[in-house]
């Protein structure tokens, strides 16, 4: 038998070897001396701990993984029918062509510069109406 003092009491251990499992016994009787009343209680490991046990841990685990999973899953799955607006993309022909050939480059360099005339023209008949 080992005693150790904690806080203001003595904890008395008993070490016995022929018993399963030292949790059982491990801090069997607590005295408290800052009273003097001589009380004891039994504190023991098994009959204050009692946790789920490895079935719990893996049901925790799974939901830990599975929760974020399920999420995504649930939420990532047919994007195109839930998040779509109709005709909010612009149809190939209404949109902007890049010329690749020498003839259409010359044709939209040529309407660029027939645009930019046509705008100073407004610009002068503006000024000269102020």
């Amino acid at each position: 038998m080992a005693m150790i003092m904690f806080e203001g009491g003595i904890v008395s251990q008993s070490f016995d070897h022929s018993e399963a499992s030292y949790a059982n016994t491990y801090f069997s009787n607590i005295h408290d001396t800052t009273t003097n009343t001589g009380t004891s209680f039994i504190a023991s490991t098994t009959e204050t701990n009692k946790m789920g046990g490895l079935n719990l841990e893996v049901f925790k685990f799974g939901m830990y993984v599975m929760f974020p999973i399920g999420i995504m899953y649930y939420f990532g799955t047919n994007l195109d029918d839930r998040f779509s607006v109709p005709n909010f993309w612009p149809k190939p022909e209404e949109c902007n062509r890049i010329p690749h050939d020498r003839e259409e480059i010359r044709a939209e360099y040529d309407r660029i510069v027939a645009r930019q005339k046509l705008r100073q023209a407004k610009k002068l008949e503006e000024e000269k109406l102020r």
